[in-house]
């Protein structure tokens, strides 16, 4: 999921665009990973300027928000973690998905077949 899907999600939109860079102590996943979390997310939220009609987060929200900073050899692992979860996640969400659709589908069958008489064998 993208930053930009998650607020959109949350009916937050902004004005403004950040460039985040890791470093050699920072991956760029990592940071993405940190801005994804609802404490970034909502306190982002929380300090937005401007009108309803055209949000802004705070350059110095986004200066001074603090990123925990482990190993990067930790990093990497947490990163990867993550992403065996999100993709697990797709497809679980695409399998629930594909399931009620065959749900709805059973369901307005055997409604139909109630209506014609189908299940009882008194057909009209």
């Amino acid at each position: 999921m993208r930053l930009w899907e998650y607020v959109q999600g949350n009916d937050k939109t902004v004005s403004e665009s950040f460039v985040l860079r890791g470093s050699e102590k920072t991956l760029p996943e990592w940071i993405y990973l940190n801005i994804l979390t609802p404490n970034f997310v909502s306190n982002g939220v929380g300090s937005f300027t401007g009108t309803s009609g055209s949000r802004r987060i705070p350059e110095e929200f986004v200066r001074s928000y603090n990123i925990p900073l482990p190993h990067p050899d930790i990093q990497k692992e947490i990163v990867r973690s993550f992403d065996i979860f999100n993709e697990e996640y797709g497809t679980i969400t695409s399998l629930a998905g594909q399931k009620l659709a065959n749900l709805k589908n059973l369901k307005e069958s055997i409604l139909r077949q109630a209506l014609n008489g189908e299940l009882t064998g008194n057909n009209k």
